[in-house]
């Protein structure tokens, strides 16, 4: 057996499920197309990417609810990368899901050594809705 070990570091991005152009809602499966996508340029690309996991959410506001998907980027053992590595690659993949899905806003949460941050990517659009 062979112990594999990593510094900690996790990313979460959170997105909800509505497409704010078309109003209509989009599916897990097309998340996941959205992610495979990223993940096979990016590979092209450097040889290498990270994996996501997608677990489904409700988001709660008031009288407010929508379903939605918390994606995790963790430095896994197996596939170790330094951590801003794997920053530029969750940054890249807000972009993108705001772009395809037309999001007002997605939240990333970042757990890593030393510190706890948050940072969130709105749209021109989105001080308005």
């Amino acid at each position: 057996m062979t112990l594999h070990t990593a510094g900690y570091a996790e990313y979460r991005l959170y997105i909800g499920s509505v497409n704010m152009s078309t109003k209509e809602q989009f599916t897990k499966r097309e998340l996941v197309d959205a992610v495979a996508r990223l993940q096979k340029e990016w590979e092209a690309a450097r040889g290498y990417t990270h994996t996501v996991r997608v677990s489904e959410c409700d988001y709660v506001c008031g009288d407010y609810e929508e379903s939605g998907w918390e994606l995790s980027v963790i430095n896994y053992p197996r596939r170790r990368h330094d951590l801003p590595l794997i920053e530029q690659f969750c940054v890249e993949l807000q972009s993108r899901l705001m772009a395809e899905f037309r999001q007002h806003r997605i939240t990333v949460m970042a757990d890593i050594p030393g510190s706890r941050i948050a940072f969130m990517a709105e749209s021109e659009d989105a001080a308005t809705k």
